[in-house]
């Protein structure tokens, strides 16, 4: 069984899935936030390790995994296994709506 973060999208400036407005929200998550946008494959996420994803920012796969649980608590990001096995790759999915919202293209780039 997948584990997903749920969002409750309701009406309303606040509950809008806008990482750029959102307080508790560091500069480094939407930073990662952003290269996760870049990095996905369409609908079916991004399969980047976590260490590759610490490469890319210069943090630490500790300091990563802190800020994924972060943005997953929020509800910006799920985060599931492909099958049931240790080794398998993790799938990082960008909620669409927080996609749509922040205004990040699969290219990395703020729309304007």
């Amino acid at each position: 069984m997948q584990k997903t973060a749920t969002v409750d999208l309701r009406s309303g400036e606040q509950d809008r899935l806008d990482i750029f407005r959102d307080r508790a929200v560091s500069a480094e998550e939407i930073r990662l936030f952003g290269i996760l946008c870049r990095l996905a494959q369409g609908p079916g996420g991004c399969f980047a390790p976590r260490r590759v994803l610490a490469r890319m920012t210069g943090r630490s796969t500790s300091t990563i995994n802190q800020q994924l649980a972060s943005l997953k608590r929020r509800g910006y990001i799920t985060i599931s296994r492909q099958g049931r096995q240790s080794g398998e790759p993790a799938v990082i999915r960008v909620v669409r709506e927080a996609r749509e919202e922040s205004g990040f293209t699969t290219k990395g780039r703020r729309r304007r």
